[in-house]
């Protein structure tokens, strides 16, 4: 006995509706990672950090936040395989990376500002390193943004390192370390490092010492 035309397709039609269901939600997924880049993973190495963009002026320092662009392909490119060339602590010391168009400063391509949110990192799209045009067609240009990169990553890291250590940062310096902006795992590395490394005094304190 044969079964009606409606049972013999029923199970092709849920086929046919899963794989629909499937396509329109890897669709969402993706468009809403084009809408906030954000979100999207930039190094495997340090999945955490995060490209910020015009929509979180509100994390940047005031004095850049008209500044702030939309990180093109390239330039968030070559962020992740910096990041994935980091150690693990200069991939724990940075939260966010931003790229701003300050055009009054471009000699200044990277920079970790001490008095203001000091696990993010600003990139100059404006000094030519920094440029995505420059950056797509330059191999030199894109080897120099990732060392400009971990330079200021290694700011960052000095940054974290102090808020776990004995003794504040020299005067000289003119910062305070500030733990509220990194998580446990962060803290919890720079302590091993600086029981590893006997930074207990701090990492300018020991330089002098030796």
């Amino acid at each position: 006995m044969s079964l009606p035309i409606r049972d013999r397709f029923q199970p092709c039609h849920a086929g046919r509706r899963r794989s629909y269901l499937q396509k329109i939600l890897v669709i969402a997924l993706l468009s809403l990672m084009a809408v906030n880049p954000a979100i999207a993973q930039v190094s495997s190495n340090c999945p955490h950090i995060r490209i910020l963009g015009p929509d979180n002026t509100d994390e940047v320092h005031y004095s850049l936040s008209d500044d702030v662009i939309l990180a093109g392909p390239t330039q968030r490119r070559v962020v992740g395989e910096a990041f994935d060339m980091a150690s693990p602590l200069l991939c724990r010391a940075v939260q966010r990376v931003v790229f701003v168009n300050d055009t009054d400063n471009k000699g200044t391509s990277g920079r970790n500002k001490s008095n203001n949110r000091q696990d993010l990192i600003y990139l100059n799209a404006a000094a030519p390193k920094f440029q995505e045009q420059v950056l797509k067609l330059s191999e030199r240009a894109r080897v120099e943004a990732k060392q400009t990169i971990l330079h200021e990553a290694t700011h960052a890291a000095s940054r974290l390192l102090y808020t776990r250590s004995e003794e504040s940062p020299p005067a000289w310096l003119e910062w305070r370390p500030d733990e509220d902006l990194w998580g446990a795992e962060a803290l919890s590395l720079a302590d091993q490092t600086i029981d590893d490394m006997r930074l207990e005094k701090g990492l300018f304190q020991e330089w002098d010492r030796m």
